[in-house]
C-alpha cells in the first residue's frame, strides 16, 4: 500500500479530469495542469526524503510526509479556484512522494542484487494493482459525490495509510547527525548524479513511466469525450491494466537469476512495442469501444513494468549511498514523467491516435538510452 501510495493519489481522480474541466471552465491546454502539478510535487519530493532518511530514519521520514499529503489532499478538497486545487495536488505529491522513495531505500538497506530485484518485483504487484483498483473507485466516487468526493476520499486513504505505517520498523542501520547540511546534501546529491549508470537507469525509469502518466492524463479525454465512455465505464475497463502490470513484474522476477538485467530491458521494450502496434491497429478497426484502447496498453505496461523494476534495481545496486541514490533515480524519474506529460498536454492534439503515437516516440527514446547503457561498465 506504501510503495502504490502516491501513484493512487495521482490517478483516483483521473476519471474526474472532464468534470473538473468542466467545474473550472478550462481551455484544452490547461486540462493538463492537475496532473502536471502533481507529478511536480512527485518529482521533488525524492530529494527532501533522501536526507531526512538517514538524519531521522526511513520510519519518521514516512509518518511526516503522509501529514503533508493529507494536508494537500484537504487543500485540494476546500479548493474554490482552479490554481488552489493545483496547489493542493502539488502538496499532496510532495508529501506522498515518500512512500515509492522510503519503500525503494527499505528495499536496497535489506537486499542487494538479485535478491533485491525479487523481493522488489512482489512489492510493485501493490503498484500494478492497487491504481487501477483506485481508478475504478474514483469513477464511482466521481458520479455519486463529484469531483470533490475523490479528494474526501484520499484524505480518508492517506489517514489510514498514516495509522497503518506506524507498525512499521526502522531499517537504517545508522543515522547521519550531518545529514541535513546544506555542503552535505550538496555533495551527496552531485556525486550521485554525476554517475551515468545512475542517472540512466534514472531516465530508463522515467521513460518507462512516462507512459503510464501520459496515458492516465489523456485516455480520459479520449475514452470519456471521443469513444463515449461513462466515468464508471472508464474505471471499470481500468481494472485491465494491472493484469499487464503484474505479467510484467512475475516475468522480471522469474528473469531475475536466469539472464542478465540489461537483456531482460531491452525485452519489456520489444513486447512493449507489440503492444503499441496492437493499439494502432485496434482502434483503427474498433474506434468506438474502450477495448481498442486498453488491452493494449495493458501489454505495453507489461513491457515497461519489466523493465522498470530491473532498471530501478540494477541502477540502485550501482550505489553504495542507497537512499541519495533511490532519491536522485527517483527524482529523473518522476521528473522525466512529468516534462512528458506536460509537453504532451500542452502539445499534442486530442485525438484518437494520440496516445499511441507518443508511445512510439518514447520507445524510440528508451532503445537509444539503453543503448548508451551499453556504453558503461557495471559493477
Amino acid at each position: 500500500m506504501l510503495i502504490s501510495l502516491a501513484t493512487v493519489l495521482a490517478v483516483l481522480v483521473t476519471p474526474a479530469l472532464p468534470q473538473i474541466s468542466q467545474t473550472f471552465d478550462l481551455l484544452p491546454s490547461e486540462n493538463q495542469w492537475t496532473m502536471t502539478t502533481y507529478l511536480f510535487g512527485f518529482s521533488f519530493g525524492p530529494l527532501i526524503y533522501g536526507p531526512l532518511g538517514n538524519r531521522f530514519g526511513r520510519k519518521k521520514s514516512i509518518l511526516f510526509g503522509l501529514i503533508i499529503s493529507i494536508i494537500g489532499s484537504a487543500l485540494a478538497f476546500l479548493s474554490g479556484s482552479f490554481w488552489v486545487l493545483c496547489l493542493g495536488r502539488f502538496i499532496q505529491a510532495l508529501g506522498a512522494a515518500v512512500g515509492l522513495k522510503i519503500t525503494f531505500t527499505m528495499v536496497g538497506d535489506l537486499h542487494s542484487g538479485q535478491s533485491a530485484t525479487k523481493v522488489l518485483s512482489l512489492l510493485l504487484l501493490g503498484l500494478a494493482i492497487a491504481p487501477s483498483i483506485g481508478i475504478a473507485i474514483g469513477g464511482f466516487i466521481t458520479v455519486a459525490f463529484g469531483w470533490k468526493g475523490c479528494f474526501a476520499f484520499l484524505i480518508l486513504y492517506s489517514l489510514l495509510m498514516f495509522f497503518l505505517c506506524l507498525t512499521l520498523p526502522e531499517t537504517a542501520k545508522h543515522l547521519d547527525p550531518k545529514a541535513l547540511q546544506i555542503g552535505r546534501i550538496a555533495e551527496g546529491y552531485l556525486s550521485q548524479f554525476k554517475n551515468p549508470l545512475i542517472t540512466l537507469h534514472g531516465l530508463l525509469m522515467g521513460l518507462s513511466i512516462t507512459i503510464l502518466y501520459v496515458f492516465s492524463t489523456e485516455a480520459p479525454f479520449v475514452a470519456i469525450e471521443l469513444m463515449g465512455l461513462t466515468p464508471e465505464s472508464y474505471g471499470l475497463f481500468s481494472l485491465l491494466l494491472p493484469f499487464g502490470m503484474c505479467l510484467g513484474l512475475l516475468a522480471g522476477n522469474q528473469l531475475a537469476h536466469k539472464i542478465r538485467p540489461r537483456l531482460a530491458m531491452l525485452l519489456g521494450i520489444l513486447l512493449s512495442i507489440i503492444g503499441i502496434i496492437a493499439m494502432f491497429v485496434s482502434i483503427k478497426m474498433e474506434t468506438d469501444s474502450g477495448w481498442s484502447l486498453f488491452l493494449p496498453q495493458a501489454l505495453i505496461l507489461a513491457g515497461m513494468y519489466t523493465l522498470w523494476l530491473f532498471a530501478s534495481t540494477e541502477g540502485l545496486s550501482q550505489a553504495s549511498d542507497k537512499s541519495n541514490a533511490s532519491a536522485v533515480m527517483q527524482f529523473i524519474n518522476l521528473g522525466t514523467a512529468t516534462l512528458g506529460t506536460f509537453l504532451v498536454g500542452v502539445f499534442a492534439p486530442k485525438t484518437l491516435f494520440t496516445i499511441p503515437v507518443v508511445f512510439a516516440l518514447v520507445l524510440l527514446l528508451l532503445l537509444a538510452v539503453w543503448a548508451c547503457l551499453g556504453k558503461h561498465k557495471t559493477v
